[in-house]
């Protein structure tokens, strides 16, 4: 078996693979913590099935790397993540630190995108904006495209808010979308739920946006911390084969 371990600050990301594709080997559970202190093995279901089969290994080793930034970046120490079987990701955290919001964190997929309303067969739906990027061709309005998120709250009246920032693609993407729909709303959805759905005022020719919903201070922090990590490459979920505490 052959096995690369790749360090980002204090986390660890290990993927193990056999010789046959698609095919994996567990790393040691805990291998990064001290076996006096229990950890607990999330297992991540990876939706890798509707990807080519030359495109399902990255896919759940960059997974994998994600959800590890996602542990560092939210102060969980020693977050340990690796590639476990063809459709699987371990996250190991230190027992102390299972808590919902870290579960919600590391099991949800955090997909960004921007919606517009338009009739398909007689029905009116949302469906993702497209609009024309630097390079002038069309493409979706999704998160790919933020460069940072930062948790702020409104002045006066302390209501939690994410300010995302969008790098030069996406700041082409939203001048350009916002120009199409003056008059007309534009939907920021998060997996599929809208956070929010203003009209556009105006055209809006800088990379800012600011997402406010009915969320707490600690579910705009997940979210923050999510898409800073960066977007993953297919759906994830807790799986029901979660391992539980180890080294207890």
């Amino acid at each position: 078996m052959n096995r690369s371990l790749r360090r980002l600050g204090g986390i660890a990301i290990v993927i193990g693979m056999l010789s046959v594709p698609g095919s994996f080997a567990a790393a040691e559970p805990c291998a990064l913590t001290d076996t006096s202190s229990p950890c607990v093995a999330l297992s991540i279901g990876v939706e890798v099935s509707g990807l080519p089969e030359d495109e399902r290994v990255a896919a759940l080793q960059e997974t994998a790397r994600v959800l590890a930034l996602r542990a560092e970046r939210y102060g969980v120490p020693n977050a340990f993540a690796y590639v476990a079987t063809n459709d699987r990701v371990v996250v190991e955290i230190p027992a102390t630190c299972d808590t919902d919001d870290v579960r919600t964190l590391l099991s949800t997929t955090a997909l960004l995108d921007f919606r517009e309303r338009r009739t398909l067969d007689g029905t009116v739906s949302w469906v993702v904006a497209t609009g024309r990027g630097t390079d002038g061709v069309e493409k979706p309005f999704t998160g790919s495209y933020v460069a940072s998120a930062q948790l702020n709250l409104e002045p006066g009246t302390n209501r939690p808010g994410i300010l995302v920032e969008l790098d030069a693609e996406g700041t082409a993407l939203l001048a350009d979308v916002t120009r199409r729909l003056v008059g007309q709303q534009l939907g920021v959805f998060l997996d599929g739920e809208p956070l929010m759905t203003p009209t556009v005022q105006q055209p809006i020719a800088v990379g800012r946006v600011r997402i406010t919903a009915n969320f707490t201070s600690d579910e705009a922090r997940i979210i923050e911390v999510q898409l800073n990590a960066g977007p993953l490459p297919a759906p994830i979920w807790l799986a029901d084969d979660d391992f539980g505490v180890i080294g207890d």
